[in-house]
């Protein structure tokens, strides 16, 4: 009988937490700092749900920092600054792992060294999120409107995944739509439910929380199946578009130089939280997370595999910030 991919990630915790240690870590012996820039946001309730459970493994305070801006850079070089010891850590997306390095004209870390990756936690499907008074029912009947009279729509800035992936979806659809960027990522929210822009790409949670009433509305999302949560909604396949791909990604890092040992440790203790079927009942699958749970080695891996193709998109984009 196959095992389904989470009862394969709890078996291999399981096996790391009961094979014998070489030595005694002492870790962690104090407090321990979540840094991510999303507050108010699903990213946001994940983490504090895991920093809960993470403190009732541990033993000691787990404290949730949001440092919000910059597509991450905030936060990514304040986690970047700190004591490698793995007492800081930082939570972040696509933005900081993929995009920043070709993004940005120039950084405060250097994201080669400064940063070591630690795990790739979850996916999280995007879909087409357009406002309820539109007057396009499908995909089909969106791509047509947008033909005839250019459309906006918005994102939390210049690079990010809902910039990027609207982006994707314009030139498989051929299409082209005005970009609105927001520092503020509930004024854009604001604005899309008033009608001021007519699209982003989001994840199910925000089709699912303003789609009663018609407040908006998901046109198609990303997947080889459809969502559970809206499972009246096609996938990109299904409209078309086979090969489009928008999806965001969240994982943690610590600072360069941290340890083996203590990355492994902060390692087996997410794994063992996020793994647990509770927490995927509760937490994960509500704020439309699926869990990942590489391992530092394959999450940087999987970060060299992809962000050649992360580079092409900015590039042919012709998109570039300033630090």
């Amino acid at each position: 009988m196959k095992r389904t991919f989470t009862q394969i990630v709890r078996a291999a915790v399981a096996a790391t937490l009961i094979a014998p240690a070489a030595f005694a870590l002492d870790y962690p012996s104090k407090p321990v700092t979540i840094i991510h820039a999303y507050p108010g946001f699903a990213f946001d309730a994940v983490m504090r749900a895991a920093a809960e459970k993470l403190q009732e493994k541990w033993g000691q305070p787990v404290v949730v920092d949001t440092r919000p801006g910059a597509n991450e850079v905030i936060s990514a070089n304040t986690v970047a600054q700190a004591a490698p010891d793995g007492y800081t850590i930082f939570a972040g997306t696509e933005s900081t792992f993929l995009n920043n390095p070709a993004l940005y004209t120039s950084l405060p870390y250097d994201p080669a060294t400064d940063l070591e990756p630690v795990s790739q936690l979850f996916n999280v499907q995007f879909g087409l999120l357009v406002r309820g008074s539109i007057e396009a029912q499908t995909a089909d009947e969106f791509i047509a409107q947008m033909k005839e009279s250019t459309g906006t729509f918005g994102s939390f800035g210049v690079g990010h995944i809902m910039h990027l992936g609207m982006e994707k979806f314009n030139t498989a659809a051929g299409i082209e739509m005005k970009h609105v960027p927001y520092s503020n990522g509930g004024q854009m929210l604001q604005d899309m439910l008033g009608g001021q822009i007519d699209a982003t790409v989001a994840s199910t949670v925000l089709a699912t929380r303003f789609g009663e009433g018609g407040k908006l509305r998901m046109l198609a999302m990303n997947g080889a199946e459809r969502q559970a949560a809206l499972p009246d909604v096609p996938t990109f396949a299904e409209v078309g578009f086979p090969e489009l791909e928008i999806y965001s990604i969240a994982g943690i890092a610590v600072p360069g130089g941290t340890p083996s040992e203590i990355k492994m440790a902060i390692y087996e203790a997410f794994a063992e939280v996020i793994s647990d079927p509770a927490f995927e009942a509760e937490i994960v699958v509500p704020n439309g997370y699926e869990a990942v749970l590489s391992t530092p080695e394959e999450f940087t891996s999987f970060i060299a595999d992809e962000s050649p193709a992360a580079a092409d998109l900015i590039e042919s984009l012709g998109v570039s910030l300033a630090q």
